[in-house]
């Protein structure tokens, strides 16, 4: 019980990875703000976790409503007393599925806007939301979620790759900002890990298989492989960890896409 009496609210979580963090969450102790735009998947998640023993309530929000975003805080206090734990896991999916994004000189403001103001603009608000209900109760952990995308390049997805990129920056300004009030910030760089429900998806398709799989050292992830990260920077353990980027990618950042000089026998 790593998190036992503490308070998550975990974005993104009616599905993939965000589900799979809100379960640990609660498997660990915590109780559990669930987020999202489906009420049916936020039910199914809040029935599990209750299910398994653990406290979770569902709250239905639209990421790209300002108001909204800022005001689950308040409802998260108003329901539990406090806030210990925010983990920006929500991402543009729906226009990343709709080829919302590309390369920056095809793309429309419209565009751009609509994929920055979840990936980006939302963690601005629930954040800042948040980091003032810490401030007043002697801190918290903030985790965001970010992606290769925001260390290495990553052609066709020009707005998705500049949001995860100032996400990672921010969790540095944010850890030296707000360490004098107890609060931590890190970020889970985020390798391969399918998720996605879509057959025609990318990550489902089988002609992708060896190029999805050609940087890694040891295998495709899955959402528990991130979910046991974000435990343990949300954890006490992780006290004296802030302004980190903890990647979680099977060693696929390493690896130099060169031909093999020399092997180990």
């Amino acid at each position: 019980m790593r998190l036992a009496g503490k308070v998550a609210v975990v974005t993104g979580s009616t599905r993939g990875i965000g589900r799979v963090i809100a379960e640990e969450f609660a498997a660990q102790g915590a109780r559990v703000a669930v987020v999202g735009r489906d009420v049916a998947r936020g039910r199914d998640v809040v029935d599990c976790i209750e299910l398994a023993g653990g406290d979770a309530a569902f709250f239905p929000i639209d990421l790209a409503d300002e108001q909204a975003t800022v005001g689950l805080i308040d409802s998260v206090v108003a329901r539990w007393g406090h806030v210990d734990i925010l983990v920006n896991n929500a991402a543009p999916t729906d226009a990343l599925a709709d080829k919302v994004d590309g390369p920056l000189t095809e793309l429309s403001t419209q565009r751009w806007r609509r994929l920055l103001t979840v990936g980006l603009d939302a963690v601005f608000w629930a954040t800042g939301a948040a980091l003032r209900s810490m401030k007043g109760t002697g801190g918290g952990a903030i985790i965001n979620i970010t992606s290769l995308a925001a260390i290495r390049g990553l052609g066709g997805l020009d707005a998705y790759t500049a949001s995860k990129g100032a996400l990672t920056s921010m969790t540095r300004s944010i850890a030296v900002e707000y360490a004098p009030f107890g609060v931590r910030c890190n970020a889970i760089v985020v390798g391969l890990v399918p998720v996605s429900e879509n057959p025609n998806s990318m990550v489902n398709d089988p002609a992708n298989a060896e190029a999805l799989t050609a940087f890694q050292l040891t295998r495709v992830g899955t959402p528990r492989d991130i979910a046991l990260g974000a435990v343990y920077l949300a954890s006490d353990e992780a006290a004296f960890v802030t302004g980190a980027e903890l990647v979680i990618d099977g060693g696929a950042s390493v690896k130099l896409a060169l031909p093999v000089v020399s092997r180990v026998t």
